[in-house]
């Protein structure tokens, strides 16, 4: 996945501009500072366990496998490993879906 944005940093006191390459577990990204005309570069590791998923409950609105988790503006009403969780619409039944832990 990858993204293109812009912003302001506080901490360099500047406007960028952005952009990131982003696996599962890997992120790489640049950002150009307009008050310095400089360029950072920096990378991350993220986890070195499988990703979490959401799965689309059944119509009676259970979930075969996983736990049927409600769903509150689009991220999981949780905190698994204290990182939010976003979740496809297309995967949410009244308000819920099947969260499956992977690790």
């Amino acid at each position: 996945m990858g993204n293109v944005g812009g912003g302001y940093s506080f901490t360099y006191k500047s406007w960028l501009a952005t952009a990131a390459i982003e696996t599962p577990h890997t992120r790489l990204s640049t950002d150009y500072l307009f008050s310095d005309n400089k360029i950072r570069f920096y990378a991350e590791l993220n986890t070195i366990n499988k990703p979490s998923k959401a799965v689309r409950p059944s119509v009676d609105g259970t979930c075969s496998s996983g736990v049927l988790t409600m769903v509150n503006n689009g991220i999981l009403d949780s905190n698994y490993n204290l990182n939010t969780f976003n979740v496809d619409p297309n995967q949410v039944v009244n308000g819920k879906t099947c969260f499956l832990n992977t690790d």
